[in-house]
């Protein structure tokens, strides 16, 4: 079965230019099961739900979790987006 997780991930800084790079984690836990992998993408609001994810990656689910490392990513703020891909076919079933 397809779990759909939607995580909303605000990574603004006040601090730095936006020319400056940030590594940006996401962890995402409870995981119903560890079959399969999860598919992340990450999207300014210019792409989200438009285009392509602006960073993405998929990783193989262990101990009902995952944790997403995206580096080099510019400072800002984005929409996180994933979903379980149980039996391999980069679906989400919905």
């Amino acid at each position: 079965m397809k779990i759909l997780i939607i995580c909303l991930v605000l990574a603004a800084s006040n601090l730095l230019s936006a020319q400056e790079k940030s590594t940006l984690t996401v962890l995402v836990e409870n995981i119903p099961n560890n079959q399969g992998e999860v598919l992340m993408g990450v999207f300014t609001e210019n792409t989200f739900m438009k285009a392509a994810p602006n960073y993405s990656t998929s990783l193989p689910i262990t101990n009902n979790k995952v944790k997403f490392v995206f580096e080099n990513v510019e400072n800002g703020t984005y929409a996180a987006s994933c979903f379980q891909d149980s039996n391999g076919n980069q679906k989400n079933g919905f």
